[in-house]
């Protein structure tokens, strides 16, 4: 076992050297940390670390108390930022243009009710219900997204 002194040395250890954790005066610790490749220069370096000590938990805490703060002060400004249907579920927004676009004629079939049914191969991306209208809006700059007439009539 060595003698450490009261002020730890930061210079390189060799690498045949062993150091045992040893209590210093303010409960600090040496932490053995390897060093990259390109600044080895035969062995690790040895960093003072203050393990023990209840401010360094505090002081890691810190950052989650603060967002857990500042989300409980703005979630509920939220509530009714966006758009409803009528059974109370949002409607998703779109930031472009929506541009109204016509099913196919040589895609449509009678529905058990004679209503007919357009074969879109569409999916509304608000409701997620199959698009089976005649119209039915896409973007107008080319995203991925398509909504059907009642989406579209509510947002």
């Amino acid at each position: 076992r060595r003698v450490m002194p009261s002020v730890p040395d930061f210079g390189y250890l060799g690498a045949a050297d062993e150091m045992e954790a040893c209590s210093m005066e303010g409960n600090e610790e040496l932490a053995l940390h390897e060093v990259p490749p390109h600044e080895q220069r035969g062995g690790r370096l040895a960093v003072p670390m203050d393990t023990d000590s209840p401010v360094a938990d505090e002081i890691e805490d810190a950052p989650c108390a603060w967002v857990a703060v500042l989300l409980a002060a703005l979630l509920p400004l939220l509530s009714d930022a966006l758009p409803r249907d009528h059974s109370g579920v949002c409607i998703i927004p779109h930031p472009h243009q929506m541009d109204q676009q016509e099913a196919r004629e040589h895609n449509v079939w009678l529905s058990g009710g004679g209503r007919p049914v357009f074969r879109t191969n569409k999916i509304c991306d608000n409701c997620g219900t199959r698009i089976t209208d005649r119209y039915f809006y896409h973007c107008a700059e080319d995203c991925d997204i398509d909504f059907c007439q009642d989406c579209h009539r509510r947002s």
